[in-house]
């Protein structure tokens, strides 16, 4: 059976699916019972891993939330989801604050997690807990409540994702079997459990015998960079941000580029000049860009970016079951090849989000993802942006990440961000940019004006960014997306108070 590294501590799987039962029979004196929700904001670790077995074993419907939601946020889920227990991290005080508020009780569990729960009110009657059924845990999954995965609400309210186990694991066996996952392989997602994306990596290298390593998120990049190398990991999944810090910057150990034979990165967009440095310093290893979303199970497209002649802007076809069309956002009509519009798609996604189930569907039942795409005849995606970030500068559709693109050519540029703001009667672009190395001898206004000068030689003139800022951070989500609506706030707080410069 598979072995799991967790932050450096070796753990067989057998022992945490034990430990798991254990912490099942706890939570039952506590009264939680099957079909009873268990919410979980937690950063990856050995006790989240437990309670997650102990909440397939009770038959619980595990509600995952990401441990960087904000409290607003996560009180917002606590009433729509009345659980029966929360479990969050005790140096999350943020989150640990709503809980104590919440909860009725309060106890502490292994790795520093707190667990708060209400008492039952009503029937005490409940079905049979999963673990009586069958010792295999694969079987048990069946007969688990769908888990429920919060969406980023990087654009737009945060929606609870309803998914189903078997349907996880059956993702988790398809994507990491066509990377050729199996026994002696080690898989490290460098991605939150809180995720799909990180959770199907985990049961499906459980279950397809391989070794599976695991940091929590907020891990330094150099923390990271070791366990690649200690844990001898030979497929790495993670976000493009964190794949060009790990791979790509200042190229990697020597060992983990001997011994990597898979690299995939998804969650956020790749650019190419990102997956060229990274395929530089991993000469010997297949590097797939990927893409998919919460709705979709995660993983539905990806490109091997390494072969010859591959398009490094294109997540590449359809695969694990997936497949779609590009449809005109307001007819609905499918478009031509080559076109943009929204990828509509169908083979193994939600049925409905929490409370609205219809939302989110074309009227063949096709998923409406929401992000623009072309599509080739043969059938390669390619993402443009997103239809919610799509900025309508007087009839001219301004893509995101098109600007994007132009700015981190700039050599000052690490990182950048563009949103949309009103202007008059018109829509424009704005931009904020983090600097490689700030200058503090140079004059901001005059590093805003090569930064324009710079975007008029690469953009249209209707594309170009109304405001530059220069700012500390661009916020993102867990696997890397440009949070916009914070990111527009933090301009505006910024600007405010003087402490960001735009042109």
């Amino acid at each position: 059976m598979s072995t799991l590294f967790v932050n450096d501590a070796v753990l067989p799987f057998a022992a945490v699916l034990e430990r798991s039962a254990a912490l099942a029979e706890r939570l039952a004196r506590q009264g939680v019972r099957p079909g009873e929700r268990l919410v979980a904001a937690l950063e990856n670790s050995a006790g989240h891993l437990e309670l997650i077995g102990a909440a397939l074993r009770l038959g619980l419907q595990l509600v995952a939330v990401a441990p960087t939601a904000s409290a607003p946020s996560f009180a917002g889920v606590l009433q729509s989801a009345a659980p029966r227990a929360v479990a969050v991290d005790a140096a999350n005080e943020r989150l640990a604050g709503v809980l104590r508020s919440w909860a009725q009780a309060c106890t502490g569990l292994d790795d520093g997690i707190i667990l708060g729960h209400v008492r039952a009110t009503g029937d005490e009657s409940a079905p049979a807990r999963p673990d009586s059924l069958s010792s295999n845990w694969q079987d048990w999954l069946a007969h688990v409540p769908p888990a429920v995965f919060y969406t980023s609400g990087s654009t737009s309210t945060a929606k609870g994702v309803p998914l189903l186990w078997p349907r996880i694991l059956h993702k988790g066996r398809s994507v990491l079997g066509f990377y050729g996952a199996g026994p002696g392989e080690r898989v490290m997602p460098i991605l939150p459990l809180s995720h799909v994306y990180g959770l199907y990596c985990l049961i499906g290298a459980a279950d397809l015998g391989a070794d599976c390593i695991v940091y929590r998120e907020s891990s330094p990049p150099a923390t990271l960079a070791a366990g690649l190398a200690r844990h001898e990991a030979s497929i790495a999944v993670c976000p493009p941000l964190l794949g060009a810090f790990l791979f790509g910057r200042r190229g990697c150990d020597a060992a983990v580029r001997d011994r990597l034979r898979v690299l995939t990165m998804g969650g956020a967009a790749t650019s190419a000049e990102q997956a060229r440095r990274i395929m530089a310093n991993l000469p010997r290893t297949r590097v797939f860009l990927s893409y998919g979303l919460a709705e979709t199970y995660s993983t539905v497209c990806c490109n091997e970016a390494s072969l010859p002649g591959a398009d490094l802007a294109s997540v590449g076809p359809f695969r694990f079951d997936a497949f779609g069309e590009v449809r005109d956002p307001a007819s609905g009509l499918k478009v031509p090849a080559g076109e943009v519009g929204e990828l509509c798609i169908g083979g193994g996604v939600l049925s409905g989000y929490v409370g609205m189930p219809g939302e989110g569907f074309t009227a063949d039942g096709l998923f409406r993802t929401g992000d623009l795409v072309r599509m080739s005849a043969e059938g390669a995606v390619t993402i443009t942006g997103r239809l919610k970030e799509m900025i309508n500068a007087g009839g001219l559709s301004i893509f995101p990440a098109e600007i994007e693109d132009a700015l981190k050519q700039h050599p000052a540029v690490a990182d950048c961000g563009v949103f949309g703001e009103r202007a008059g009667e018109l829509e424009v672009a704005c931009a904020a940019v983090v600097l490689r190395q700030p200058d503090t001898s140079a004059e901001p206004a005059r590093i805003v004006d090569s930064l324009l000068e710079h975007c008029r030689k690469q953009l249209a003139v209707k594309m170009l960014p109304r405001r530059i800022l220069i700012v500390p951070k661009i916020p993102r989500g867990g696997l890397g997306k440009i949070a916009r609506a914070e990111l527009r706030a933090l301009c505006e707080r910024l600007a405010g108070g003087g402490q960001a410069l735009s042109s």
